[in-house]
């Protein structure tokens, strides 16, 4: 999946209300701004608006020394989770944005 990543984090704690622990990281993007049009809603937009994609733990320091933002073919693999699957980045290549 090629994307403009403009960041990725790591948060780690204990939730204010469960009290339990947390660790997880997410890769942001940037992505066109998606127009939709319901009878109960419509969004117009023009640009780019952020989305955040889960990441693994262990792909974490690979993206140590990109320079962002960066236009990188993301590695995404589907995995199970709590509420059925989802989709985790597991790692990038660099994409050569002059070829293209």
């Amino acid at each position: 999946m090629r994307a403009t990543v403009i960041g990725v984090k790591r948060m780690s704690g204990i939730g204010k209300e469960s009290g339990k622990n947390f660790d997880f990281a997410q890769v942001e993007i940037l992505r066109p701004m998606e127009v939709s049009s319901t009878p109960k809603f419509t969004l117009v937009g023009y640009g780019y608006e952020t989305s955040r994609i889960d990441l693994s733990l262990e792909s974490l320091d690979r993206f140590r020394d990109v320079r962002f933002p960066a236009t990188l073919e993301l590695i995404v693999d589907t995995v199970p989770g709590r509420q059925g699957l989802r989709s985790v980045v597991t790692g990038f290549r660099p994409v050569d944005v002059k070829a293209a």
